[in-house]
């Protein structure tokens, strides 16, 4: 006989989330600094409640059904201390700790499941995330950050690109393939985290992107889910790597949740984030031999663990504004970053985010649009195929779009761009629902900060089944994992 085996699908949407409140480099000065807070916010489709769980402190939340609660964590307890504090450990290169800082978001039991997202803010300094429930973390995961280059020395102290591993069960073990401005260290590091909890906190002066992260088992223990966050604890982008190609740079972190390898997709959309002109984007391959084309044309080849970085003056048909379906061979992940404010228009500051494959779309969602500390633009941009009912069953907190439908070449898929108001200080919940698959990204701007983040995801397992086969089998059977 023969077997073919497929993977559960999933969602974003959980019961229990882990995170970290990753270093940044604060801004104003280094006898004054800005230090961010890190907020919480959780929705769901119906009432829930639970707890957070970090450090020794633990607070309740309760969710009404389509709106978003905000919590916001305590600093003393949860932030985890970085080369920003030069008396925490001497600055080096690289840095590395373990500390028992992970933050665990658990729904109440018999309660309905929940969606999360994370919001890093202070003066001039944001940052957001979506945050993946346990059940869909992976134990293999690539890092992306940016080019460390465009930020030297800022009020004394150094920022750094960096990840953090929290380890969700005890006695996680882990395999770290280092690699610095695309150049792989010859020996792995091995870290052994004892409790749930546990964070590695690694940050270096060069750009880690396509560092590779996995657990593993060790004396017949099987390796073990983790969380993986990427990004930097400050740094300007420009429109280039070396930081070349506008002046007076400015700073804001990065700080999002890494994907597992096997949700990665083939077929990604990357269009300009409202107001801007420009386009920076990353691409890593999780296979040798992968081959990527923008709006069906130029194809570029990439080796497993390698990053391509697109920029604006090299999109296709020679147009800074022209929206990219980016599709593969094999699965990749895709981030797209907005620039330091004076390399653009408009408001805001460097920032970054994942992408979701359109394979990985969703039909209902509540978001968070928040105007602290001080977010002056607040949009969402939504993605999605035009065809049957997508475009008229598609709706804002129950109404249509006010915007018109921007086509993305001949692929045959839209996108939307809304704007909101946000009171000064406040947040606002806005519910994104549709007949049809859509992605979206919500995002802020205000003056020299930023925020992105998906507005949510499937993260169904998108490696190829696994095929048992009888060479004395006349028929197949199927059934799933």
């Amino acid at each position: 006989f023969g077997m073919f085996a497929e993977a559960q699908d999933f969602s974003n949407k959980g019961k229990e989330f882990w995170l970290v409140f990753p270093p940044h480099q604060p801004s104003g000065t280094a006898q004054n600094p800005s230090l961010a807070s890190l907020s919480v916010y959780i929705t769901s489709d119906k009432n829930s409640s639970g707890k957070i769980e970090y450090n020794g402190t633990v607070q309740t939340f309760t969710v009404t059904a389509n709106q978003a609660t905000e919590v916001i964590l305590n600093r003393a307890t949860s932030y985890i201390l970085g080369t920003e504090s030069a008396n925490y450990y001497p600055i080096s290169n690289q840095s590395k700790i373990v500390t028992n800082r992970g933050i665990k978001i658990s729904v109440d039991p018999d309660k309905p499941a929940v969606v999360v997202y994370a919001h890093m803010y202070a003066g001039a300094r944001s940052a957001a995330s979506l945050i993946l429930p346990s059940n869909v973390l992976g134990k293999n995961y690539y890092a992306l950050t940016w080019s460390q280059n465009t930020l030297g020395n800022q009020n004394g102290e150094l920022a750094r690109s960096q990840f953090s591993v929290v380890a969700i069960e005890d006695n996680t073990t882990l395999r770290v393939n280092i690699k610095r401005n695309g150049n792989t260290l010859n020996v792995p590091i091995s870290v052994t985290l004892p409790k749930a909890g546990d964070v590695y906190q690694y940050q270096d002066s060069f750009d880690l992107s396509g560092t590779f992260i996995e657990s593993i088992g060790t004396s017949g223990t099987s390796c073990k889910r983790i969380a993986v966050f990427s990004g930097s604890s400050a740094l300007a982008i420009s429109t280039s790597l070396n930081g070349t190609g506008c002046t007076n740079p400015s700073y804001d972190p990065l700080y999002q949740q890494c994907y597992p390898v096997n949700s990665w997709g083939r077929k990604y959309i990357v269009a300009p984030f409202k107001g801007k002109n420009k386009m920076n984007y990353r691409i890593i391959a999780s296979e040798d031999n992968t081959i990527v084309t923008f709006n069906g044309a130029n194809q570029i080849l990439l080796p497993k663990g390698t990053v391509y970085t697109g920029f604006s003056d090299a999109v296709v048909n020679n147009s800074s504004r022209a929206p990219l379906l980016i599709e593969s061979n094999n699965p990749i992940s895709v981030a797209q970053y907005s620039l330091t404010q004076t390399c653009d228009l408009g408001l805001g500051d460097p920032d970054m985010l994942y992408l979701n494959p359109v394979e990985q779309s969703i039909s209902d969602v509540t978001v968070f649009l928040s105007a602290k500390q001080s977010i002056n633009e607040q949009h969402i941009s939504i993605y999605i195929k035009n065809e049957g009912t997508a475009l008229t069953s598609l709706k804002i907190n129950g109404a249509s779009p006010q915007s018109s439908p921007v086509s993305i070449g001949t692929t045959g898929y839209v996108y939307f761009q809304e704007s909101f108001s946000v009171n000064n200080g406040s947040s606002s919940s806005i519910r994104l629902t549709c007949d049809s698959g859509f992605n979206a990204i919500a995002y802020g701007f205000g003056s020299f900060e930023s925020y992105a983040y998906s507005a949510g995801t499937n993260v169904i397992d998108l490696t190829p089944p696994v095929r048992l086969t009888n060479e004395f089998s006349d028929g197949a059977l199927n059934f799933s994992a």
